[in-house]
């Protein structure tokens, strides 16, 4: 398994959408302090599942949305996501790759995503249990952290060898276990109250069941009994029903006689209302038309009054619609003007706009040459910073080969001190020699001179052929030689003097450049500052010609929307021209039109008044007519009164003898439904049951009412008793077999605890032996020796006992790990978690500045133990240790271009890692 990626969005200072890839091997997180490097770490434990806001380094989950700054706005959510590779299968999925993510909105809970679906935190925990991998496992590493290792109870330091031991999950499960323990004992003792109840309840049932068994018995007598009675009152309720319908008929055969009567005379009464009605109906149209027609006459003479009056108004109106035509005539000559005067205005401000935007396109091309010369002078001042930064390498590196050169020297002069004592002693021989054989040579000489003033040549000759020149001279070579041994380590091109001088050229070279480099620098960001002011000043004339070029755009829409005011104006004023001509043609129009329809309405009026005449007389007509037809429907009306009148007088026995042949009916259909009700028999099948039998009525009924008084007697009873006892007896079966089921389930549940406890016991002792021999090795690797171990707190209780551990680095008999100091306490705590990564390395692990508080040399350690772990792990560390930044091969830099939002840069060393020194 392998992390891929980490995408994060609003989360803390991630304000945008950021991407961090990750390969396989070490990966360095740097930056200033304050930048936003640990937000990534902090993403990471978010996503595992961490709860705690104060863990986040906030107040509240809500802290870790983006809060905005000076020149954005707050977030609405955070999302992080982690792309695994899952080729392994390590996290038990049958995906290639799996997407982690975890998503919340401002003011409501996160959500859990795993590959775009919803989740809950207890599925994501579970899949990275026993893996290394989680918010509080040791794939994270911090520097607050690493001491906490070493400063927490052993029972809490404890968890961290549960993850690396893989029994998480086994305790997980044991707690599942448990609690389903725990149910099947509530179940267990449920069911046991429930048995008891029920036992309670059958006893109570077999009381009801017996009592219920002797109301069964009475109440088949009852039941004969009943249906007796019930024959008895059938036989009486169908006598009476047949003499009620023998009367009944005979009323109705009356009935029906009168009823064709009656029908025969409201059939002449209603042909006799029918031209009653055609007549009046005809009387009323004649009628109406006769008030029409006077209507008529009265709207003739006011129409014509009203025409009267309109010819008038028109000439009125077609006055004053001659004098507003001249007004318009006016105005419009006044529009066309200010129109003419708006064009030009429109012209002239074009023309400054277009001035204006070249000049503005001037100023912003001479704004892009400073912003190109800004940017190659930032570009060379970063490549003369490097060319810096190298020269201090150098010079640091210079200084180191000098001190080295001169402790070299100084170990050789050391090494050679006897040789020199010696040779100094040879050298004074050798002089006390030199002087003797000077004084022999100089008396030799003086006789030699003597000879030579007598003249005694071949004695003087012989005198100087003495070997005592020789002699000197051989001494004179020898204290050379010794000479030669000693100036060796100084002068020779190799000695100290030569190496220190050619150490020292290096140095004054690499000093006069770094002062060229200081001058250029200077001279670069002078002009720098110049180009900056320059576009500084650049940037405010092109507001401020933007602001003019925006007031002229103004100025020109405002024109535009003058000239658009008056070219509607000018259309109104034309519309309004030809409206009041139109208007005043139709006044014209309706003029002539009034005086034609005048004439028409007096010859109207005179045709209206003569039709009116001749209406009058045939009304009077049609009104005696009508009063004749309405005598005769009186006197039919008179004649069917009295034969309903005498119809009438047969309803209350017809109703009566009906009253009680309804009743018997009703009393019939009550005692068939009663008989169905209580027996499920029809009227047929209690005749066919009772017809043999002769019946003695109050004999039934006082045996009917002895029984009723027995069952009376026998009290309260459950008609359901036997059935409700029979279920009761197979639902206590059914319970007791749910009961031995739960029992051997509890005791399958004890068995999985056992084994669980067995096999997590072994598990953790085999693991914790691994740990122990792995802690022992590393912390004398880190510390170049010392002794450390682990023990437990409980050696006989190995599920739940605390963990210790013993330190002591080289020199040292503390007997408290809280004596060690900060950066021995850190690199203890980084033994003991590479002493797990040995047994049970992590996929991935975040290492967040537990370098910080290491010495050069401890770092190196750290790092070479780290190289060992590259080949099963991924490594991501936050860093400001320069000798780590040289061993990643990949650094990504956090940076804070603008206030409060980070950004993301990559560098990938394409060389390889460079190989340990040491």
């Amino acid at each position: 398994m392998r992390l891929k990626k980490i995408r994060l969005a609003g989360f803390k200072s991630f304000v945008a959408e950021t991407q961090v890839d990750l390969n396989a091997g070490f990966t360095a997180i740097v930056g200033p302090n304050g930048c936003g490097k640990t937000n990534i770490l902090d993403a990471v434990r978010w996503v595992l599942g961490e709860k705690s806001a104060r863990n986040l380094r906030g107040k509240s989950m809500d802290d870790v949305i983006f809060q905005g700054s000076a020149l954005r706005k707050p977030a609405g959510m955070a999302e992080v996501e982690l792309f695994f590779d899952n080729s392994s299968r390590l996290l038990g999925l049958d995906l290639e790759e799996i997407v982690v993510g975890r998503r919340i909105y401002l003011s409501s809970a996160s959500e859990y995503l795993l590959n775009g679906k919803k989740t809950t935190r207890r599925e994501i925990e579970r899949i990275f249990m026993d893996t290394g991998v989680g918010k509080a496992a040791y794939s994270i590493m911090e520097q607050g952290r690493m001491a906490e290792i070493l400063q927490a109870s052993p029972e809490d330091r404890r968890l961290l060898f549960d993850e690396a031991a893989g029994i998480a999950r086994f305790k997980a499960e044991k707690a599942e276990t448990t609690q389903r323990l725990e149910d099947t004992n509530r179940n267990l003792e449920r069911l046991s109250d429930i048995i008891k109840t029920r036992q309670q309840e059958i006893a109570h049932l077999e009381t009801q069941a017996e009592r219920t068994r002797k109301y069964l018995s009475l109440k088949g007598e009852l039941d004969q009994a009943d249906r007796e009675l019930r024959y008895i009152k059938y036989l009486d309720l169908e006598e009476r029903r047949l003499k009620v319908e023998a009367r009944l008929q005979k009323l109705l055969g009356r009935r029906e006689e009168l009823q064709q009567e009656l029908e025969q005379l409201e059939k002449d009464q209603a042909g006799r209302e029918a031209l009653l009605e055609r007549s009046l109906e005809e009387f009323q149209e004649r009628d109406r038309e006769y008030h029409r027609d006077v209507s008529q006459i009265n709207s003739l003479e006011q129409n014509i009054e009203r025409a009267r009056s309109d010819r008038e108004s028109q000439l009125e109106r077609l006055n004053a619609l001659s004098q507003k035509k001249t007004d318009e005539e006016r105005r419009l000559d006044a529009a066309r003007k200010r129109h003419s005067s708006s064009l030009q205005l429109e012209l002239n401000l074009s023309e400054e706009i277009r001035l204006a935007t070249e000049s503005l396109a001037h100023l912003q091309q001479a704004m892009d040459g400073l912003a190109g010369r800004i940017a190659a002078g930032e570009e060379q001042e970063r490549k003369l910073r490097q060319e810096q930064q190298k020269l201090e390498t150098e010079q640091e590196e210079l200084v180191f080969e000098l001190r080295s050169v001169t402790e070299q020297f100084l170990k050789d002069l050391q090494e050679k001190r006897s040789d020199l004592e010696q040779n100094e002693a040879e050298r004074l021989g050798h002089r006390e020699m030199i002087l003797q054989g000077l004084a022999d040579f100089d008396e030799l000489l003086s006789r030699a001179l003597a000879d030579l003033k007598s003249e005694e040549w071949d004695r003087c000759a012989e005198k100087l052929r003495q070997p005592a020149v020789g002699t000197i001279r051989n001494h004179f070579l020898a204290i050379e030689e010794l000479d030669l041994r000693f100036r060796s380590l100084f002068f020779e091109e190799r000695g100290w003097l030569k190496r220190k001088a050619h150490l020292d050229e290096r140095m004054e070279a690499i000093g006069n450049r770094r002062t060229a480099l200081g001058r250029e620098l200077l001279h670069i960001e002078e002009s720098r500052r110049q180009d900056r002011l320059l576009l500084e000043r650049d940037r405010k004339r092109s507001v401020e010609m933007e602001l003019q070029l925006q007031d002229f755009k103004t100025r020109l829409q405002s024109s535009a929307e003058l000239k658009a005011d008056v070219e509607r104006h000018v259309r109104e004023v034309e519309e309004a021209l030809s409206y009041f001509s139109e208007e005043i043609r139709r006044c014209l129009g309706d003029k002539d039109r009034l005086a034609s329809e005048e004439e028409l309405l007096f010859s109207s009026l005179s045709s209206a008044q003569a039709r009116t005449e001749e209406q009058h007389t045939t009304l009077e007509q049609m009104r005696q007519t009508i009063e004749e037809i309405r005598t005769g429907i009186l006197s039919l009306k008179e004649t069917v009164r009295s034969k309903r009148s005498s119809m009438e007088e047969l309803l209350p026995s017809i109703s009566e003898q009906e009253r009680r042949f309804e009743q018997i009916r009703m009393g019939l259909g009550a005692l068939e439904e009663d008989l169905y009700n209580d027996f499920q028999s029809t009227v047929s099948e209690l005749v066919e049951l009772c017809r043999d039998q002769k019946l003695d009525p109050l004999q039934v009924e006082n045996q009917y009412k002895r029984i009723k008084e027995e069952i009376r007697y026998l009290g309260a009873f459950n008609p359901l008793a036997i059935e409700e006892l029979s279920r009761a007896r197979e639902l206590m079966a059914e319970i007791e077999k749910q009961k031995s089921d739960v029992e051997e389930a509890r005791e399958n549940i004890l068995q999985l605890l056992r084994d669980i406890d067995v096999k997590s016991a072994r598990i953790f002792s085999d693991t914790f032996t691994q740990i122990q021999e792995n802690f022992s090795s590393v912390f004398q690797t880190l510390f170049g020796g010392g002794t450390a171990s682990l023990s437990l707190t409980e050696p006989e209780n190995l599920l739940s006992s605390g963990v210790e551990i013993m330190a002591q680095p080289p020199g040292k008999k503390n007997a408290s790990i809280s004596l060690l100091s900060g950066g021995e306490q850190n690199m203890t705590a980084i033994a003991l978690m590479f002493a797990i990564y040995l047994v049970r390395p992590s996929p991935f692990c975040f290492l967040d500045e537990i370098d910080a508080p290491l010495d050069d040399q401890n770092v190196v350690r750290f790092l070479r133990m780290l190289q060992g772990f590259l080949d099963r792990s991924q490594f991501m560390v936050i860093t400001h240790n320069k000798l780590t930044m040289s061993h990643a091969d990949c650094i990504y830099g956090v940076t804070q271009e603008e206030a409060g939002v980070s950004k993301l840069v990559s560098v990938r060393m394409k060389e390889e890692r460079p190989a340990m020194a040491g």
